[in-house]
C-alpha cells in the first residue's frame, strides 16, 4: 500500500500537469493536487514534483505528510506528524505567521490552525502552527497580475 500512494501521487500530478497546459487557454486551470505520504523517505523517492511541493525544512522523521497544491496559483498546505524531531534551527522564525489564512481546503486541515507554536518559514512565505505533535503549514498562491 505504501508504494501505491507514491505512484497514484505521480500519477496525479503527470495528469494534471498536463491538464494545465490545456486549461491555460481557457482560463481555468486544473483542479489542486492532493497527495499523501506515509514519510519522508516515501517523499524522498517520488517524482521531482512532489519533492519539490514539501519543504527541505520538514525534519527526516516526520510523518503521516498530507499535501494539497494548486498548480496554477502555488497556494499549498500541509500537514505532518514531527515524530518527536523538532524543526532545524533556523529554517523557520517564531511569531504570527505573516502567510494570512490558506486559502485551500482539505479534510485533514483546519479551517483556523491553532496551536501552541506559530512560525514563517522559507522567508516568511510559509506560515507553520504546531500543536502537539502536528505541524500545519500554508503559503498563499501568486498574487495575481
Amino acid at each position: 500500500m505504501a508504494r501505491i500512494r507514491p505512484l497514484i501521487g505521480g500519477l496525479l500530478l503527470a495528469g494534471a500537469a498536463a491538464g494545465s497546459g490545456a486549461a491555460a487557454g481557457c482560463g481555468a486551470g486544473p483542479e489542486p493536487v492532493e497527495v499523501h505520504y506515509p514519510s519522508m523517505a516515501e517523499v524522498r523517492s517520488a517524482d521531482g514534483g512532489a519533492q519539490s511541493w514539501v519543504p527541505a525544512w520538514i525534519p527526516d522523521q516526520a510523518t503521516g505528510i498530507a499535501i494539497k497544491y494548486d498548480l496554477d496559483t502555488n497556494a499549498r498546505i500541509l500537514r505532518f506528524d514531527l515524530g518527536g524531531a523538532a524543526l532545524p534551527p533556523g529554517a523557520c522564525t517564531p511569531g504570527e505567521p505573516a502567510a494570512g489564512s490558506p486559502e485551500l481546503h482539505a479534510d485533514w486541515f483546519p479551517h483556523h490552525p491553532g496551536g501552541e507554536q506559530h512560525l514563517t518559514c522559507d522567508a516568511a512565505a510559509t506560515a507553520v502552527v504546531v500543536a502537539g505533535d502536528t505541524a500545519y503549514a500554508w503559503s498563499p498562491g501568486d498574487p495575481e497580475e
